[in-house]
C-alpha cells in the first residue's frame, strides 16, 4: 500500500486526514523533520508528504527541499493557518512546494488535492 508522510507538530491536525484517507494509504505521521527525511530515503512508497511550516529545527520549506533532493518524485504539500499562508508563500522556494493546504481543510478540498498529488507522484 503507498504511504502519505505528515510531518506535523499536533497530531491531532491530521485526524482529518486519516479519517478520509486510511482506506487508500497508510499514513505516516511524525513531528520529527530528521526522522521525516530518513522515512524518505528509505521508504519508496511514500508518494505524498505534508509538512507543517513550523517545525522544530528547520521549516517545512526546507524539509520539503531536502526531501526533494533525495526523491524528487514524492509530491510536496505545505499545511499552515489560514493567515500564515499569506506570509509564507512568497518565502517558499519555487519548485520545492507544489501545493499548499490551510488549517483546518476541507475535507472535499483534501480529497482533490490527494488524488492530483497521487497521479503526479508517479
Amino acid at each position: 500500500m503507498d504511504k502519505i508522510l505528515c510531518v506535523v507538530n499536533n497530531p491531532k491536525d491530521v485526524t482529518t486526514l486519516i479519517e478520509h484517507l486510511s482506506e487508500q494509504f497508510h499514513i505516516l505521521v511524525t513531528p520529527d523533520p530528521a526522522m521525516a527525511l530518513k522515512y524518505a530515503r528509505i521508504d519508496p512508497t511514500i508518494r505524498i508528504v505534508f509538512s507543517d511550516y513550523k517545525l522544530p529545527f528547520m521549516d517545512g520549506n526546507k524539509l520539503l527541499a531536502q526531501i526533494k533532493e533525495v526523491r524528487p518524485k514524492i509530491f510536496r504539500i505545505l499545511l499552515s493557518d489560514y493567515e500564515e499562508l499569506r506570509t509564507i508563500i512568497p518565502k517558499t522556494t519555487v519548485g520545492v512546494v507544489q501545493n499548499f493546504i490551510s488549517k483546518p481543510w476541507d475535507p472535499d478540498i483534501l480529497n482533490s488535492i490527494v488524488s492530483y498529488a497521487y497521479q503526479s507522484s508517479h
